[in-house]
């Protein structure tokens, strides 16, 4: 039994004598606040006197009882609080706590579902573009390794199927969510359950066998991830475009800044909107290069976009370059207050 439970159970135990111990005395003799009296005295041994002249042995006896079993759970107690403290559980119960406290304030932040290979590599990619996020994992081994190996990061110790669970961990508020479980009946169910707790995130999900593919995006799932397609395309890239491949690798393992390829939405009160991709001077202003846009109204990509193209609400710029000038480009397409990182 966990040393907090412990706990609780010599709390309440010691209620129960103490009510047992009130109704005793009043049982035997005594009023109400007399018998509360006698019971405060015997189970904190203070040691004053007996009330009144009249204590009988009965009463005596009782008392005897109540104080030998008074002593006991307060020895026990002592001794489990003590373990409670020096065994770190009291530590671990305010973290655990103070965690909570974060994971509710968060908006708008990713809910990792399983910790295996295939979660460390997210949540390294997600803690290297600054992105928030919650990692759901049942086992306490796993999520101790990665703590150590990438440092404190918010996490919610549980089976990312339960909708309790999800809850914990802010999927109210998400944006996202990526099931990464090498079982697929198990991706199947985290996103079916996070869909039906939040009907706008983006989930994303991974299918060991390509053909449940298709029954995780009937679940729910935005998008889905087969694991041997991807295998099987960045085999065949290392021989037929090496050059290429080993581009990426740089560009995703550099260690002087983070590269990344992403995305940003124009807003209606955006500068940009209705200009030129020349006029917009993005990569003056924040570095990132305009590699391709995709159009808000048609959702077609354009590919190297021509100087003439025209801005509008609703187009996503892809860029390239290094993230920590995202902030930035967010904020030029929000029409929010920024400094140009250039010039």
């Amino acid at each position: 039994m966990k040393l907090q439970k412990r706990l609780q159970v010599a709390g309440a135990i010691l209620a129960m004598v103490f009510v047992i111990a009130v109704v005793g005395y009043r049982l035997l003799g005594l009023e109400w606040v007399d018998a509360l009296y006698m019971t405060v005295i015997t189970l904190t041994t203070v040691g004053f006197g007996e009330v009144g002249h009249d204590f009988t042995p009965s009463m005596r006896l009782f008392t005897i009882g109540i104080l030998l079993v008074g002593m006991g759970l307060l020895m026990y107690g002592v001794t489990t609080a003590t373990a409670f403290i020096v065994e770190g559980e009291l530590t671990d119960l305010l973290k655990r706590r103070k965690m909570e406290k974060k994971i509710a304030e968060l908006e708008g932040h990713t809910i990792v579902c399983g910790l295996g290979s295939m979660g460390r590599y997210i949540i390294e990619e997600l803690q290297k573009t600054l992105r928030p996020f919650v990692v759901i994992d049942n086992s306490r081994d796993n999520l101790d390794h990665a703590l150590e190996t990438y440092g404190e990061f918010l996490h919610v110790h549980g089976d990312a199927s339960d909708d309790a669970v999800l809850e914990q961990a802010g999927l109210a508020k998400a944006s996202g969510v990526v099931t990464t479980f090498g079982d697929d009946k198990m991706n199947l169910f985290v996103t079916l359950s996070a869909r039906n707790l939040n009907p706008e995130a983006r989930i994303v999900a991974r299918a060991v066998d390509s053909h449940s593919a298709e029954k995780l995006k009937r679940s729910g799932a935005n998008s889905v991830v087969s694991t041997n397609l991807i295998g099987g395309l960045r085999l065949v890239s290392e021989l037929v475009r090496p050059a290429v491949t080993g581009f990426l690798d740089i560009m995703l393992h550099q260690k002087e800044k983070t590269l990344r390829v992403e995305e940003a939405v124009l807003a209606d009160p955006s500068e940009l909107v209705g200009i030129t991709l020349a006029d917009a001077d993005i990569q003056e202003k924040t570095t990132l290069a305009v590699v391709a846009l995709r159009d808000g109204g048609t959702g077609e990509y354009i590919y190297s976009p021509k100087p003439d193209t025209v801005l509008k609400a609703g187009d996503v710029l892809i860029v390239m370059g290094d993230v920590n000038y995202l902030p930035q480009l967010r904020a030029l397409c929000a029409g929010e207050p920024f400094e140009p990182v250039v010039g």
